[in-house]
């Protein structure tokens, strides 16, 4: 039975990632996350944390563009949830769960593609994806 300290020991020394890998590797999944067939709410929820998880990654290697597009998302994000904390107290549940479906969702989830992208856009500028095209034998 493997041990917490064995997990955390197992891979030191044979598979060393770096930095710049495990961002591609979350950005990999992110985009896996669309070949999954889910639950809308659930796939965009899961969408949602995970493009936030990057930003945290990406956080120290924003530039004044990002940081600006950073701001507008925050704003738009918080516009979005303020709406819908106002409709949860004028609509009843089933009026509420309606408005949540058809209309909180989707306007979330342009939100948070928009952040994706200016996080897409923020690594082309840091020449995280460039690199990422050729392999370790073709750099050389």
């Amino acid at each position: 039975m493997e041990t917490s300290t064995d997990f955390v020991t197992s891979g030191v020394g044979k598979d060393k990632l770096s930095f710049r890998n495990i961002v591609l590797q979350h950005l990999k999944k992110i985009l896996d996350l669309s070949l999954i067939p889910r639950q809308r709410a659930l796939k965009t929820t899961l969408y949602n944390e995970s493009v936030l998880n990057l930003c945290d990654v990406l956080m120290p290697f924003f530039d004044k563009e990002m940081n600006d597009k950073y701001k507008e998302f925050e704003d738009a994000r918080q516009e979005v949830y303020k709406k819908s904390s106002e409709k949860q107290t004028e609509l009843n549940k089933w009026q509420y769960a309606k408005y949540h479906h058809e209309v909180f969702t989707p306007k979330i989830k342009v939100v948070f593609r928009r952040l994706f992208r200016q996080l897409n856009l923020l690594m082309n500028r840091q020449d995280y994806l460039k690199q990422s095209v050729y392999s370790e034998a073709d750099e050389d």
